[in-house]
């Protein structure tokens, strides 16, 4: 009696076990049941994509960043990119989740001697323009706040670039942006 009445539950644990495996994973994709076409996940939002921490900070690390340019190196052991032409920028693609003004911090190292020229941080129709200050040689980083940028909320890329042609130099080597909500 006890063969009899295991075999049956035995088939209906294995049947569960065999249906549950052929199921997809969540956010694979999927045939709609209504259509029969591949429903696709959302791939706007990638792992390139900066989105703020936990306080609403937007931290722009070169390492997240699109470079553009002719001679725009980024330098792994600096975690850093370092500009030596007028023509190079930096791009990232930013989900900003909440719209208003945003303080900006700016890590950055340069050689004394270069120090003095001109850059432009871009974000939708807003610009924040400054002159790159000393941080004592290209070894040592500083970090020090470089003025405000009001963002709107949404996707949108923010750019780093030179604000004027230079002929000879270099801009400076950028590690990060950190953009700080106002107000909070």
């Amino acid at each position: 009696m006890k063969k009899t009445f295991l075999r049956p539950l035995l088939a209906t644990v294995a049947a569960a076990l065999i249906f549950s495996c052929q199921q997809p994973a969540p956010g694979a994709d999927e045939k709609s049941k209504d259509t029969g076409t591949t429903v696709q996940e959302d791939t706007a939002i990638t792992d390139q994509t900066v989105s703020p921490d936990e306080k609403n900070v937007i931290r722009l690390l070169a390492e997240k960043g699109k470079a553009k340019g002719p001679a725009i190196k980024y330098m792994p052991e600096w975690k850093a990119f370092g500009w030596f032409t007028a023509k190079d920028t930096i791009v990232w693609d930013v989900n900003v989740l909440k719209a208003g003004n945003y303080t900006v911090q700016m890590e950055w190292s340069v050689d004394d001697a270069e120090a003095g020229k001109s850059y432009v941080l871009t974000a939708g129709g807003a610009s924040l323009k400054g002159v790159v200050g000393k941080s004592g040689s290209w070894e040592t980083y500083v970090l020090k706040p470089i003025g405000r940028i009001e963002l709107k909320a949404g996707r949108q890329e923010i750019v780093f670039r030179p604000d004027a042609d230079f002929s000879k130099g270099a801009l400076l080597d950028l590690r990060e942006l950190q953009l700080t909500p106002e107000n909070e």
